[in-house]
């Protein structure tokens, strides 16, 4: 006689042999048939059903959500009646009620997203039944740990609440697509070339730049593919947030563009849709997709693709992904338990991702753990195992530099481990500028606490990182003859500043280079002093020197100049600059380049047509120089050197220019608001330098820059030089300035004239050029003719000043002026100027020759005659 039940089969022995286990088989076997009578016998004579009340809370005892209560009538219970299933997610108290429940043998399941499932079997629901139950939040593990051999330094990301159905994918494992992933086609009778696994899925026409070793790519170069990479099937039921996260390199053709997609399906892979498209890159970037929008109770049926189609044409691009991860966001651990072979030996914060384990001997192997540590429970560990290569380095590191030289003093102590016992102690000491050796020192002895010294020198300006490594011999650990490296010491910065201040001047007046530092690199054309040349003689110029030579080049480059402490103005560089045309058709071009301190930088080409005679070339390079030390280049190259022509450069200037006031203007100012006291002068008014109006958002400013005041000068009609007048402190209220320059100070019927200068400083000074007149643009001053008081304004006086005069002339008068006449001593008429009633009028005398003219000024009822010099 045979049962079967749930393909077990159960099969009578011979009596007097049954066997141990078929002994509880059969017992089994008649407790469910018991049960079978009772549940479908029993039972159905009584009330038949209840009510079941399932209570969720977390490990803290709070109630949790939207926990889905999933009740599944045993196969015990329903070979007869058939089986129950009831569903039922937790209300806000975390209660779940199911108010009629057949009353038999349950299994229960209860799901959470972000919990551990909870099971319990074999449930006899016979009456009423109320149960609490309490869910463990899943303790996810912290990410890519590792220990550094050489340092013993173990590192760590912090642990992400990853989907349970699609965790962390990084294509390291052989196995492609991953387990549980797929590939497809989208159409196979058109395309056979899949995603595949690489580490250098470079092509000659498409490059991949190196990711974290392998990675899953499709790429168009090597054949072509339109095909789908798919994940696992994902559960987003129950998520208050979840996005998926990756590392994306996207390049399109130069030609053709290859699509590339984000898609997602919630039909068994029937239907694809477009989600997300990535963006374009020339490097790896991290991309990111939010799926909250999808997290509803249908959403138990998800899947993702990546999805590459390059349109059927070659070399359209590629589309690399790594480091695929479906995650609710970062897990938040209390700390870490960190464990050394097995031993806990620290816990540590959660803010902190690394760890420096201690005391380690060099070639010993060690396995390092830590486990995330959170309310309820800890994560399970993860592990690496290492050989240590550590070996103590110097300590107490540091450097110092003095300013202005090319010098740095490094200074550091012996590792605390050395001793009398020599074999351990360090054989020499390796000296690191900018990651590379520039120095060893032997190590002669010194105790723990002596300071041992080195000097650096010959540096060239600019930041340097200096450290120091211990090197050791291995012998005593078991590698005779070999030389190991410490980790390195603490690091220092240094800044290197010097060179040549401004202003720099070269004329080559002294035929050489050398003089003032000139490197000079040529090949197939040379550079040199000329002393035939120039004004004064001596100028530098390059031409081709080697014909058989399709390619020429030479290379001028300045010394260093020093910037570094200018913070005020801008720096300007002035040359004069020729060509000698040897060959009309001739070719060959001149390149200025200047170096702010991190790399060159191309600033303005010159050609053949741009320099037919001597130009004054001017360039504002404040931008690459200010605050830095600088260089300049002329790179001067061609193709063809039988046709290249010389290329003249001469009295190159590079000077500092800070910001002018503006809109200087000058009047003449009477008034008696007190009987008997008539106060009469010159009245100086201008502007604040623009940049003032914009200082803290100007290109290059620094913190602390400040316009301190003004410098006013004066000069009277019979001096010679402007001299220091006055000066005014600058008001951050007010853009606009007035000075009153009254009598005594000034007589009457003479000639003043001003200058006004604008004088920044703070760790430097710095005085502007001279404002220019509002009036007359080209000139830097203002002239004013004092005429008296209000009496004398009855009669209509005409002033022309100054005069002489090799410019321009100012023209006032007290009465509107409707005409001015010029005529030579023959009486010639030289110029007409119509004027709108003007008092005050400036007139270019520049171009007239040099001489005595009278001036003829009309207004409405008069006509006043002065004479004026031009020299």
């Amino acid at each position: 006689m045979i049962y079967k039940y749930n393909s077990t089969v159960y099969t009578p022995v011979a009596s007097g042999k049954i066997k141990h286990n078929t002994l509880k088989s059969v017992i089994s076997f008649c407790i469910t048939l018991t049960l079978l009578f009772y549940f479908n016998t029993v039972l159905p004579a009584q009330n038949n059903f209840s009510q079941v009340v399932i209570t969720v809370h977390n490990c803290q005892n709070t109630p949790i959500a939207n926990a889905k209560v999933i009740l599944d009538e045993t196969s015990v219970s329903n070979v007869i009646t058939g089986s129950e299933h009831y569903s039922q997610p937790t209300d806000s108290n975390g209660v779940a009620t199911f108010d009629s429940i057949k009353n038999a043998v349950y299994n229960m399941k209860v799901i959470k997203c972000q919990f551990d499932t909870l099971e319990q079997n074999n449930i006899i629901i016979q009456a009423d039944y109320n149960n609490l139950i309490y869910l463990l939040p899943i303790a996810y593990l912290p990410r890519h740990f590792f220990v550094d051999s050489a340092t013993s330094v173990a590192t760590w990301k912090k642990p992400m609440k990853e989907s349970k159905d699609l965790p962390f994918q990084d294509f390291e494992d052989e196995l492609f697509p991953p387990s549980g992933w797929q590939k497809a086609l989208s159409n196979p009778n058109t395309y056979s070339s899949y995603w595949f696994r690489t580490n250098d899925g470079s092509t000659p026409s498409i490059p991949v730049p190196p990711g974290n070793n392998y990675y899953a790519i499709s790429n168009s170069e090597l054949e072509f593919s339109s095909s789908y990479l798919i994940t696992p099937k994902i559960d987003l039921r129950g998520s208050d947030s979840i996005y998926l996260k990756y590392q994306s390199y996207y390049l399109n053709g130069y030609y053709h563009f290859e699509d590339a997609t984000v898609m997602y399906s919630t039909d068994t892979l029937f239907n694809w849709i477009a989600l997300h498209s990535p963006e374009e890159s020339r490097e790896w970037i991290y991309d990111s997709v939010d799926l909250t929008a999808f997290t509803n109770p249908d959403s138990s049926s998800f899947y993702l693709a990546f999805f590459a189609d390059d349109h059927h044409q070659w070399a359209s691009g590629c589309w690399t992904i790594d480091n695929v991860l479906v995650t609710y966001g970062n897990a938040n651990p209390n700390g870490y338990y960190v464990f050394l072979d097995n031993q806990l030996i620290d816990y540590i914060d959660h803010d902190t991702n690394s760890y420096t384990f201690q005391s380690l001997t060099y070639g010993q192997t060690y396995t390092g753990a830590i486990k995330a540590v959170y309310d309820c429970r800890t994560s399970e560990s993860v592990e690496y195992t290492w050989t240590s290569s550590y070996l103590n380095p110097p300590l107490n590191f540091g450097c110092q530099y003095t300013y202005n030289t090319d010098e740095i003093l490094v200074q550091f102590t012996p590792p605390d481990i050395v001793s009398s016992d020599s074999a351990t102690n360090p054989v020499s000491f390796n000296i690191y500028l900018d990651n590379a050796v520039i120095s060893n020192t032997p190590y002669q002895g010194q105790p723990v606490e002596d300071t041992i010294m080195v000097i650096l020198d010959s540096l060239t300006p600019g930041f340097h990182t200096i450290k120091a490594s211990a090197l050791y011999d291995l012998t005593i650990y078991g590698y005779p003859g070999q030389t190991g490296e410490s980790v390195f010491s603490d690091s220092c910065t240094q800044n290197v500043v010097y060179g040549y201040h401004l202003p720099f001047h070269e004329g080559w007046d002294i035929p050489d280079f050398n003089i003032n530092k000139w490197e000079v690199y040529q090949n197939g054309a040379q550079w040199l002093v000329d002393t035939t040349i120039g004004s004064p003689q001596g100028a530098a110029c390059c031409k081709p020197i080697d014909t058989s030579t399709r390619r020429y080049r030479a290379t001028l480059n300045s010394y260093y100049l020093n910037a570094d402490s200018i913070e005020e103005g801008n720096i300007f560089l002035d040359f004069n600059l020729s060509c000698e045309v040897q060959f009309p058709n001739g070719w060959g071009i001149l390149e200025l380049w200047i170096y702010n301190g991190t790399k060159w930088n191309f600033l303005k080409e010159y050609t053949l047509y741009d320099t037919t005679g001597y130009y004054n070339q001017h360039c504002n390079i404040t931008n690459y120089s200010k605050g830095n030390v600088f260089r300049i280049r002329f790179n001067y190259g061609g193709n063809t050197p039988s046709l290249g022509n010389k290329w003249i450069i001469d009295n190159i200037n590079i000077y500092r220019l800070c910001s002018s006031p503006e809109n200087l203007v000058g009047d003449y100012f009477w008034f008696d608001s007190i009987p008997g006291k008539e106060t009469y002068g010159v009245k100086i008014c201008w502007d604040t330098p623009n940049s003032v109006k914009g200082l803290y958002s100007a290109s290059n400013n620094k913190e602390g820059r400040s316009l301190s005041g003004f410098n006013l000068y004066r000069k009277g009609e019979n001096e010679q030089d402007y001299n220091l007048y006055t000066s005014i402190p600058y008001n951050p209220d007010s853009s606009q300035y007035c000075f009153y320059d009254s009598y005594p100070n000034v007589d009457l019927h003479q000639v003043y004239c001003y200058k006004v200068t604008a004088v920044w400083e703070d760790f430097e000074q710095c005085e502007s050029e001279a404002a220019h007149s509002q009036d007359t643009p080209n000139n830097n001053f203002v002239c004013v003719y004092v005429t008296g008081n209000e009496k004398s304004k009855q009669s209509n006086t005409v002033y022309a000043y100054p005069n002489p005069s090799t410019h321009h002339v100012i023209i006032q008068s007290r009465k509107p002026v409707t005409e001015i006449r010029i005529l030579n001593l023959l009486g010639k008429l030289v110029a007409v100027y119509p004027v709108l009633n003007k008092t005050k009028v400036t007139i270019d005398v520049s171009k007239f020759n040099k001489g005595i003219y009278l001036l003829k000024v009309s207004s409405k009822h008069e006509i006043n005659t002065n004479t004026i010099i031009v020299q």
